[in-house]
């Protein structure tokens, strides 16, 4: 058993409109961690530009082409194959996903949590999440998809990916630590 960590949730709100948190939360439970803290708000602009403040946009851009490319003419879809303007693009998007509704977030508490959390929900992509997590259980939507909307992925629910991200995140979204 690793060390107890604090590590943040947040179900986006086409989970809340689907009727999802019920069963995303009793996924996390029944997977033995706490919930320190919960709440559900309509993130401020001030947090919907800061939460993704450290998205890494030449990665997430190279990601996405290379994800289109296999199933679609990446160009076509995203407009251009210069990753780091996909990645600006994405950012964008993401930032309008968040602010367009209420989301829940959530401080999860136990041992090794971010590990477990990723295990528990799965690739960003829904469709390279196995059933039985998260995204592979709940998430409707593809990559190729949203590219052809312009907009987010809806892939349920974001996770802290690092013990930095964490703190960064449960600072950001509570405004305080947690004890």
């Amino acid at each position: 058993m690793g060390p107890i960590q604090d590590t943040l949730v947040i179900i986006k709100n086409d989970s809340i409109k689907r009727k999802l948190v019920g069963e995303i939360i009793r996924v996390f439970e029944r997977a033995g961690l706490d919930i320190v803290r919960m709440k559900m708000t309509i993130p401020s602009k001030k947090i919907v530009r800061n939460h993704s403040l450290k998205l890494k946009k030449e990665k997430i851009g190279k990601e996405t082409i290379s994800y289109i490319q296999e199933r679609a003419d990446a160009f076509e879809v995203l407009g251009t194959l210069e990753p780091y303007r996909v990645g600006v693009e994405i950012y964008k998007w993401n930032k309008k996903q968040l602010a367009s509704g209420k989301v829940i977030a959530i401080v999860l508490r136990g041992p090794d949590s971010i590990a477990k959390v990723k295990d528990l929900v799965g690739p960003t992509y829904p469709s390279k999440a196995f059933a039985g997590t998260i995204r592979g259980s709940y998430s409707i939507d593809t990559v190729l998809l949203s590219g052809l909307e312009k907009r987010a992925i809806h892939n349920v629910v974001h996770r802290s990916s690092s013990m930095d991200e964490a703190e960064r995140e449960i600072s950001l979204w509570f405004k305080q630590k947690i004890s």
